[in-house]
């Protein structure tokens, strides 16, 4: 199987395209790939995909090890997967360097992450900051991103919106995910500037 093909069905998975027809050893070999062609950040994304004891403990080791490479050599960026962004949108950080977290919920944190630069950066509402991540990030649809915000997170739009009013995002965040210290110091930067 060519380079090419396989890196658009990669991407069409990660997209939500797929899933049901791909199994944990599928995307283990998917992470070996992306290992190999140095496509660091791809192969950190699809490592949330494989559910725990999945693989028998050798491919789980190996996969321990795929993974540990991707995250140290993770630029934010894999120069052949760029998403098309609108060029409408101004942003600086998230369209040089898309964070990548270590959480297992990393698509989750991802969306939410772009809802509260938007919120913060650009002082958007959130209807507003919900539609400009969907564009940096490619989403098709509004529930989507609303849902990862709402119901993944904080239960209702309004708690979120109220979180956010009330400074309490990032000790929710923390809470809820159980944010690694690299993952905190993603979303406390954020905060920050």
């Amino acid at each position: 199987m060519d380079k090419e093909y396989q890196c658009r069905q990669i991407q069409k998975f990660i997209k939500g395209k797929y899933r049901k027809d791909i199994d944990a050893f599928c995307i283990y070999q998917w992470i070996e790939r992306c290992h190999f062609h140095g496509c660091w950040d791809t192969g950190l994304s699809l490592g949330s995909y494989i559910p725990p004891n999945s693989l028998d403990s050798h491919y789980h080791k190996r996969l321990e090890y795929l993974l540990s490479e991707c995250r140290r050599n993770a630029t934010g960026v894999d120069k052949q997967y760029v998403p098309k962004i609108d060029s409408n949108i101004e942003v600086k950080r998230p369209l040089n360097k898309f964070p990548i977290f270590e959480n297992s919920s990393n698509e989750t944190l991802r969306q939410i992450y772009y809802v509260l630069y938007f919120m913060w950066k650009k002082d958007q509402d959130f209807s507003m900051a919900v539609q400009s991540c969907m564009k940096v990030l490619n989403v098709k649809d509004y529930q989507t991103v609303c849902d990862k915000c709402a119901r993944r997170f904080a239960g209702t739009v309004d708690n979120f919106k109220r979180w956010f009013s009330q400074g309490e995002i990032l000790h929710r965040l923390n809470t809820k995910f159980h944010l690694k210290p690299q993952d905190y110091r993603i979303f406390e930067e954020l905060s920050a500037r």
